[in-house]
């Protein structure tokens, strides 16, 4: 399967790393079904739903248990997943808000149902648990105004590249994830139509679980997606 780009230039698979939908996110206004028609007109093969798990999205909802707020933020997924009806591989992932954003890959549902506090709980006390069961950890839209440098040693990666942050921030970004060896990542951080589906990472074959997805992110294997313009992955442990 070969898709092309709006510049003519041939690719093989495009997996879109930082998406919201109004199921789940209270900021988005992108509903499942809206999501799959963009995205499979995209090109794309594969889309990892990273809604925010955060007090914010559920500020609206009355009062919930943890519980609860785990299977309305699990719904969103499958609703997603649906919608997608096996023409666009959906992966469940997660944008943990805390002091920073931060991108979680490889998330189950066992997991957050095992872990129903994990957005009141430290990211100290977190991120090894995240990490130890085998998901990435990384950085969202980093050096933003608002946003405080996590220290990179409690991280797996960073999101060089976010279609809604300044360039010279996401440069900045880049060469952090060089520095301090990080897998790097980018995304189109798609909310709405306003936005656009032009983000991600582009692989020589399908990405179609979080297995493969954790793997790839690992390897290098891959290069990245922004706003249409294809980037070499340059990933530099610091000596």
């Amino acid at each position: 399967m070969w898709n092309t780009d709006t510049k003519g230039i041939f690719m093989t698979y495009k997996t879109e790393l930082h998406l919201h939908s109004a199921e789940g996110s209270a900021c988005a206004t992108a509903t499942a079904e809206d999501i799959v028609k963009v995205y499979l007109e995209a090109g794309y093969t594969t889309v990892v739903l990273t809604n925010h798990f955060s007090p914010h999205t559920f500020k609206n909802l009355g009062p919930m248990t943890p519980e609860e707020k785990v299977e309305y933020y699990i719904d969103a997924y499958h609703a997603l997943k649906k919608a997608a009806d096996g023409k666009l591989h959906v992966l469940f992932g997660m944008e943990l808000l805390r002091t920073c954003d931060y991108l979680i890959y490889g998330m189950t549902e066992e997991f957050l149902r095992a872990h129903t506090d994990l957005m009141d709980t430290s990211l100290l006390i977190s991120a090894p648990i995240i990490r130890e069961a085998g998901m990435i950890l990384a950085q969202a839209h980093p050096f933003r105004n608002d946003m405080k440098v996590t220290d990179p040693t409690t991280l797996d990666g960073f999101e060089a590249y976010n279609a809604h942050t300044a360039p010279f921030r996401n440069k900045i970004a880049d060469q952090w994830a060089d520095e301090f060896g990080l897998i790097k990542t980018a995304g189109s951080d798609y909310h709405r139509d306003t936005h656009k589906a032009e983000s991600g990472i582009i692989t020589d074959f399908p990405i179609t679980s979080n297995e493969e997805l954790l793997a790839t992110l690992r390897s290098g294997n891959y290069k990245l997606l922004n706003k249409g313009e294809i980037i070499e992955l340059n990933n530099k442990k610091a000596e």
